[in-house]
């Protein structure tokens, strides 16, 4: 036995460094697969937010292009039609033709507009505010005279309301610069160590040196585009009289003195391109307000500059914003994509400008999903993981069957070996002595007949072993044919009677048979298989009863609406708990069995199993120790009425 414990042992260690590898394989299987994954749902995610940001880009930049081209004029109410001998651009003379600018009469094309304005910083103490929205002062031109958009001019009186007031306290140069500075991305410097970045050149504005800043290649080409779009799409600069200029924008007697004396020679306006718009600091219940701002220098004029610029409303242009890119994510997140504000001097990182906006001061940001980019991806491959684990832990839970059946088949073979070489050296020692002695002479002619009777029962047990181990062999291979015929229950009975009175008589044991059924039902069976059955049940019983002091085996015969049952009960020593569980396995016995029994491979109540199963039924151990007679309780129990198509003599096993 140490040789198979030693196989055993060796098996499960191998065994488990099977399940150890497969795991282990599954796991990093598992693991590559859910990052894999992952990384799809990120390349994806980054493919929206690219497919995103390149659609509001084009948006935002048609918006910012046409912002740019509008003429400097149309940031004035009115303006005259040849402003040659014009005192000023806010104050025309009666005589002179004026036009409306096209700001008052349709007002802003987009509804988040609210204010067109215009800033001439050099006009008095604080600077001169006015809108093209708002006709302010005596122009000559009455109001009612002029068409206008109500409802814009409506909303630009609210703006007008606050902005006017906080105006002069907004530096726009340092804005403008600062935000320049930061968007500068034309004059960025490749990192060499990293491809898809750029480093900016760190370049001193007027909030102070700024650090170098590392954005993506995605967002420098968006940027430049959009850049390179305003420029050209700058109006081209408008040649005006230095006299009109210079009264219009230089208040100073001196200057306006040393321009008059410049007679009639020209000087250029420049409008620039928008500059990135930025935050104004509005009152909370207002809500976010971006200002949207170019500058116009006036050449030959110490290079004086004033500014033209419009107010956005925040919430509005992000309702729009949104609904623009609404079609490109999936319904589940569409909900949750947002576009969050960013402070006026934030520093950008690669991470962040991936999600910037090209000229607004914001981010878009698109979740993963619902529950997270790790939720997204299992439901993506979390379906083909469990099937695979399945099929693992099927793989792994057959290869276990087979390495358990291997070994149970090859210790059947060496307990079959160590059994069947136990039981017929007896015999076979027993016939070639006793041979070679009637051979030889040396038996007394009185006790040859007892010598040859020896030699007759143990042939007839020989041929027993023989005839039990092929029997084993044919149910194993499913050759066994069945032979039912209808009979009633005295006919069941009868043979099962004479085979329990054969047994009892030759161990000198007292057999009782007992049946609970009328004669005269019939029964569709094989009865020739019942009876060897109870042959073994009988057979056992009588050898583990003969030491008893009440030496008795029971048989019962009874049934319920569909079923017929066998017990066979004996008054022995009964079972010990241990050998419950392996008694009806083959070539095994109980541990008493070496003692109480006469030998044998230990193949009968595996026959017997088998033989049930052979009938569509099973053999059960009732009871280890019977209540009333103290033995083992085995109860045979048999479908009462088989199908007819058995009399075609197929096994049902």
């Amino acid at each position: 036995m140490i040789p198979s414990r030693r196989r055993k042992i060796a098996a499960l260690v191998l065994f488990a460094l099977l399940i150890g590898v497969v795991l282990a394989g599954m796991s990093w299987a598992s693991a590559a697969t859910l990052e894999l994954a992952k990384r799809n749902i990120r390349d994806e995610h980054d493919r929206m937010i690219s497919l995103a940001l390149g659609k509001l880009s084009t948006s935002i930049g048609s918006i910012l292009v046409a912002e740019t081209y509008r003429d400097f004029w149309d940031y004035s109410a009115v303006h005259p039609v040849k402003p040659i001998e014009s005192r000023s651009l806010n104050e025309p003379t009666p005589a002179e033709v004026l036009v409306p600018s096209p700001l008052l009469i349709q007002g802003p094309s987009l509804h988040w507009i609210e204010l067109y304005f215009q800033y001439l910083p050099f006009a008095g103490e604080n600077g001169e505010l006015t809108s093209p929205q708002l006709l302010q002062g005596e122009y000559g031109v009455r109001v009612e005279d002029v068409r206008r958009d109500v409802s814009a001019e409506a909303r630009a009186r609210s703006t007008w309301h606050w902005f006017s007031a906080m105006a002069c306290n907004v530096d726009f140069d340092r804005m403008i610069s600062g935000a320049n500075s930061r968007e500068a991305l034309a004059s960025n410097l490749f990192d060499e160590n990293q491809e898809d970045e750029l480093v900016s050149s760190g370049t001193e504005s007027p909030q102070g040196p700024r650090s170098k800043q590392v954005v993506s290649k995605d967002y420098f080409d968006r940027t430049n585009r959009m850049r390179i779009a305003q420029i050209r799409h700058t109006p081209p600069p408008a040649c005006e009289s230095l006299d009109v200029i210079s009264k219009n924008l230089v208040p100073s007697d001196e200057e306006s003195d040393g321009a008059a004396r410049a007679g009639t020679t020209e000087t250029t306006i420049d409008p620039g391109p928008i500059a990135p718009p930025f935050w104004l600091d509005t009152p909370p219940e207002l809500g976010r307000r971006l200002a949207f701002i170019r500058e116009c220098r006036v050449e030959q004029a110490d290079d004086m500059a004033f500014y033209q610029g419009f107010i956005g409303n925040w919430d509005l242009l992000r309702s729009d914003l949104l609904e623009e890119i609404d079609d490109i994510f999936p319904p589940e997140i569409r909900a949750q994509v947002d576009i969050i504000p960013l402070p006026n001097d934030v520093q950008l990182d690669a991470e962040m400008s991936k999600r910037k906006l090209t000229s607004l001061p914001a981010t878009l940001e698109v979740p993963y999903s619902a529950e997270g980019v790790t939720a997204a991806a299992w439901d993506n491959v979390g379906g083909v993981l469990m099937t695979g684990w399945g099929a693992a832990i099927l793989v792994l839970g057959i290869a276990g069957w087979g390495v358990r059946n291997l070994l149970a088949i090859s210790e059947r073979r060496m307990q079959f070996a160590y059994a069947v070489t136990h039981e017929l050296r007896t015999p076979l020692t027993t016939f070639r002595l006793y041979s070679d002695m009637l051979a030889a002479g040396l038996v007394p002619e009185e006790s040859r007949a007892q010598y040859l009777d020896t030699l007759a029962r143990e042939s007839l047990r020989l041929s027993g072993l023989v005839q039990d181990v092929l029997e084993f062999a044919r149910l194993e291979h499913h050759r066994v044919r069945l032979h039912p015929r209808s009979v009633d229950a005295d006919g069941v009975l009868s043979q099962v009677r004479e085979t329990l009175k054969e047994r009892c008589h030759a161990f000198g044991i007292e057999p009782v048979a007992e049946t609970a059924l009328r004669n005269g039902r019939l029964f569709f069976v094989d009865a020739d298989v019942i009876n060897r059955i109870a042959a073994v049940l009988i057979s056992n019983a009588c050898r583990h009863t003969r030491s008893s002091a009440v030496k008795k085996v029971v048989i019962r015969l009874h049934a319920d609406r569909d079923k017929l049952h066998l017990d066979v009960i004996d008054s022995g020593s009964g079972i010990e708990l241990g050998d419950a569980r392996s008694i009806f396995k083959p070539f095994r016995r109980g541990r008493g069995a070496e003692a109480a029994a006469q030998g044998g491979l230990g193949l009968g109540l595996a026959l017997a199993r088998d033989w049930a199963a052979l009938l569509g039924g099973r053999l059960d151990l009732v009871a280890r120790h019977d209540p009333e007679y103290g033995g083992a309780h085995f109860r045979l129990s048999i479908p009462a009425n088989q199908s007819k198509s058995a009399e075609d003599g197929e096994s049902p096993v």
